[in-house]
């Protein structure tokens, strides 16, 4: 088969950059083998994933693997495999390892699986690299979860008074406010973002912005539990 036939084949595979745990990349670059066998390992049924030999296979069908565990609501399955994806040690072109990394992280904080959450802050810190500010961010979030409100609290303020003008980081940290069902406070630090936002005429953080504070009004309203 052409290359050109080859790139006609993977157009479709354009929007996968939109789905969890994948990169933009230009997927004709891939091989057909293993395009086919990503595809063919989602719709694999249980006795199938188990008999996989994941050693043997890139990270990309590993991901694949991962997600049908997960359509099959195996949530260990899932872990295990996303675990074994975001410590490989590969760089898979098409593989967001960071953004696995905090699907596992927000999962483990949603369960209160705080082992869990506190081990997977060295994986996070070593993906995201030139982030230096995500992993103090999941540290104060973890804090107020457990209690510790106070220090939880001031860690976030000492994230927001290093900010600076990047209204980005703010509004992550609005956000993780609002995760911690501190919604007084979250609706202070988003002012803040919005500020910062308006001032460099960043539209699609005003956007980001807006659908947090709809967030908070729902979650008030009781649209959202």
């Amino acid at each position: 088969m052409s290359d050109h036939t080859h790139s006609e084949e993977v157009e479709g595979y354009d929007h996968m950059a939109e789905e969890l745990g994948y990169r933009e990349c230009d997927w004709s670059r891939l091989s057909e083998d293993e395009i086919d066998r990503h595809d063919e390992v989602l719709d694999f049924e249980p006795d199938e994933l188990r008999a996989l030999d994941l050693e043997k296979e890139s990270d990309l069908v590993k991901w694949a693997a991962a997600q049908a565990w997960a359509d099959l609501d195996d949530d260990a399955a899932f872990h295990e495999t996303a675990l074994s994806i975001i410590r490989s040690g590969n760089n898979h072109v098409a593989v967001d390892y960071a953004e696995i990394c905090v699907e596992l992280l927000n999962d483990a904080i949603i369960e209160g699986d705080w082992d869990q959450a506190s081990v997977l802050l060295d994986d996070i810190e070593r993906l995201v690299p030139d982030d230096i500010s995500v992993r103090a961010r999941y540290e104060a979030t973890i804090m107020v979860m457990r209690g510790n409100r106070d220090e939880g609290l001031a860690m976030m303020q000492d994230i927001i008074d290093n900010a600076g003008d990047d209204a980005g980081l703010v509004l992550a940290v609005g956000e993780d406010l609002i995760a911690c069902e501190e919604l007084e406070r979250a609706k202070e630090v988003l002012a803040g973002a919005e500020e910062l936002a308006r001032a460099e005429n960043d539209h699609e953080l005003l956007e980001d912005i807006a659908d947090a504070k709809s967030y908070i009004v729902a979650i008030e309203s009781g649209q959202i539990d």
